[in-house]
């Protein structure tokens, strides 16, 4: 017997959870909030925060007893305000597949052969983009996803308010003056992301990336409130692996097997990642084209949520088509807070 709708409906209500699931954790900014519980859920046009450079008051020191509060409100804040960003992805599987399988077993198939392949493709360019400021390519294109935010701070294309330029600036904190989350970056602000640039990982790479997460650390105001997603272009990954290697002098090798994992590794409190999908030649541009690493403070940063992730069921009722059709959506945006307890780095790669 062919695969029904009603059996491919019934088949994917089992598993559309997983396939959400899978999506998130592919992702790792995603997979780390979800961890921490940093997924809100919001309404309206835009997500505001406050952003505070100064304090509402100002204090008075009592010597006699006698003194007179001062009572001027010295007050100075803006607030950051990102527009959210719908993105739908249909899933069409022709009629003449579903002919042709049988059973439960043939509609596990063509979920999997549709549906995953497609949650799969969209995770890969979702990643991408946060990185980069652009799509892989594989279900998405990259004007479609131009209302999200993107740590590129290199990037200066998205559309919607709040999203123009990318959230992480590869330039001195003096030269950061780029309006990101709707307001424009400056010292007096600390509106500003930590940066430094190696010169050549052999020389200075392993220092520049302590004194980095250092500094983010420094602004986080907690014990162990480091930046704990690092990501890295692949070369610059290897480098950092290599001369950490080279940093030890004695190690004690426990029994049994190795269990060490060469598509991780640590700075401070923070996972280390390396992500093949950051491309310095196309991608960046001046000293980052020579490597790139993100560190971000997840304490720091929300994804808010008007409509989570959700597959919907399968319909036939299609106009000029024989096949019937899924749909994924999602409407959510990110935002950072705290921006100097994020920073990143330009170089490494060599």
């Amino acid at each position: 017997m062919a695969v029904s709708v009603e059996l491919l409906n019934t088949t994917l209500a089992d598993l559309k959870g997983p396939l959400v699931s899978a999506f998130l954790q592919n992702v790792p900014t995603f997979r780390a909030l979800e961890k921490k519980g940093r997924i809100t859920s919001d309404g309206g046009t835009y997500i505001e925060r406050p952003i505070m450079s100064g304090s509402p008051a100002r204090g008075t020191g009592i010597f006699n007893g006698d003194e007179t509060l001062d009572m001027t409100r010295y007050k100075r804040s803006k607030k950051y305000q990102v527009e959210f960003h719908r993105v739908v992805v249909p899933i069409n599987i022709p009629k003449k597949e579903l002919l042709q399988n049988k059973g439960k077993l043939g509609a596990i198939k063509l979920i999997e052969n549709y549906p995953k392949v497609t949650m799969d493709g969209l995770s890969v360019d979702m990643e991408k983009y946060l990185l980069t400021g652009s799509s892989a390519g594989i279900a998405i294109d990259s004007p479609e996803l131009a209302g999200f935010t993107t740590f590129n701070g290199q990037f200066a294309a998205g559309v919607g308010t709040g999203v123009t330029n990318g959230l992480l600036d590869f330039l001195v904190t003096s030269a950061q003056t780029d309006t990101v989350q709707n307001v424009p970056k400056s010292l007096a602000d600390f509106h500003y992301n930590q940066f430094n640039t190696i010169t050549a990982f052999a020389t200075d790479g392993i220092s520049k990336l302590r004194k980095t997460y250092r500094q983010c650390a420094q602004f986080a105001g907690k014990p162990n409130g480091g930046p704990d997603i690092i990501v890295m272009d692949d070369d610059t990954f290897g480098n950092y692996q290599d001369a950490k290697l080279d940093l030890v002098r004695l190690t004690a090798l426990p029994q049994g097997t190795d269990k060490g994992n060469l598509l991780q590794d640590v700075i401070g409190v923070g996972g280390v990642y390396a992500s093949a999908l950051i491309n310095l030649s196309t991608d960046f541009t001046g000293a980052a084209a020579n490597g790139v690493t993100y560190m971000i403070n997840t304490d720091f940063l929300e994804l808010v949520y008007i409509q989570k992730m959700t597959i919907s069921d399968f319909t036939d009722q299609i106009a000029q088509q024989d096949a019937v059709t899924a749909k994924v959506e999602f409407h959510h945006q990110m935002v950072l807070t705290k921006f100097p307890a994020h920073g990143c780095v330009a170089g490494g790669s060599v």
